[in-house]
C-alpha cells in the first residue's frame, strides 16, 4: 500500500472519530438544555397554579378552585390537569 493511501485512510478515521465524538458530545449537551428549559417551565407552570388558586384555598371554596383550573386548562398552552392527593408531593415524604 502506498503512503498517499495510508494517509488517507488515518486522515479519514481520524474525521470519523472527531466527527463522531463532536455529534455525541452535542447531542448530549442539547438534551441536557432542554430538560433544564422543561424542568423551569413546568416549576413556572406550578406557581402560577399555586398562585392562581391560593385564594379559593384558603376560603376552602372548591367550586372556585375548580373554576380556576378549569380557565387555566382552557388557555391553550395546557393538554391536561392533573391533581395528585394528599398535598404538592403526592402524598410522599410526609
Amino acid at each position: 500500500m502506498r503512503l498517499a493511501a495510508k494517509l488517507t485512510a488515518i486522515v479519514a478515521v481520524g474525521l470519523i472519530v472527531v466527527f463522531g465524538t463532536m455529534t455525541a458530545l452535542n447531542l448530549w449537551l442539547q438534551e441536557r438544555a432542554t430538560l433544564k428549559i422543561l424542568q423551569l417551565n413546568g416549576m413556572q407552570l406550578g406557581d402560577m397554579v399555586v398562585a392562581a388558586t391560593r385564594d379559593g384555598m384558603l376560603h376552602n371554596d372548591r367550586e372556585r378552585i375548580q373554576a380556576t383550573v378549569e380557565a387555566l386548562a382552557h388557555r391553550g398552552k395546557m393538554g391536561a390537569i392533573r391533581t395528585f392527593p394528599g398535598g404538592r408531593h403526592g402524598g410522599r415524604g410526609q
